[in-house]
């Protein structure tokens, strides 16, 4: 997927910046300052586990959220903006162990340490929170919230993967993808609220689960 032109009029003229767009990307493979969550671009919220998953092909981030209670990784800072003018990519690449025994968020948030009991007032992701396998899209900006089921692209089995990706037009609209194809199209959503990259899971009442994450990726355009 073209993310848009590094260098915006083709040359350095013009007072162009050198640099159009914003973020990164990541497989976890190991300890970058980027990817690995022990170093200063994440924090971890909640309890349980958040580590590389060495012997996975293609490197993957492993959660495991304690019996009862939810983890949550998110960046430390504000980095992302639904900005006027300005397009933003968000994508990531889940996979649930069981895939009906686990609730979970993966988007761009303000700061809430416990997004699936209490959805924060600014949001806009993925999110399940009945441990079925459904995933919804959602779009809160204040108290006014969008948010749908889309049964067809369900996870229906344990160990399968789906991928996730919304693309904010800078214009007022934010299109929703599940493993390629349009699911959602919102036109209510946080425009100009600083808000974080975050992935939360919690396991069903007294079982513990863990989920994988391939890949994460968010660029804006400056």
């Amino acid at each position: 997927m073209a993310l848009g032109a590094a260098y915006p009029d083709g040359s350095l003229v013009g007072g162009q910046p050198m640099i159009g767009l914003a973020g990164w990307s990541t497989d976890w493979f190991g300890p970058d300052f980027h990817s690995f969550p022990s170093i200063g671009t994440w924090d971890t919220i909640g309890g349980g586990a958040v580590e590389s998953g060495g012997s996975q092909p293609n490197g993957v981030l492993e959660f495991t959220p304690n019996m009862n209670v939810e983890i949550q990784l998110r960046t430390k800072g504000f980095h992302w903006q639904l900005r006027n003018g300005k397009r933003l990519w968000w994508g990531a690449r889940l996979n649930l162990q069981d895939f009906d025994a686990m609730s979970w968020f993966c988007g761009l948030t303000i700061n809430d340490d416990d997004i699936l009991d209490g959805l924060p007032n600014d949001i806009i992701g993925f999110i399940n929170t009945s441990d079925d396998g459904s995933i919804d899209t959602i779009s809160r900006k204040g108290s006014t919230s969008l948010r749908d089921t889309h049964a067809s692209h369900a996870f229906t089995a344990d160990n399968q993967w789906r991928d996730l990706k919304f693309i904010w037009n800078g214009h007022g609209r934010v299109h929703f993808y599940i493993d390629g194809a349009e699911v959602q199209l919102y036109s209510t959503n946080p425009i100009n609220v600083p808000m974080k990259a975050a992935f939360e899971f919690a396991a069903i009442v007294g079982q513990v689960d863990t989920a994988w994450l391939d890949y994460f990726y968010c660029w804006q355009e400056r």
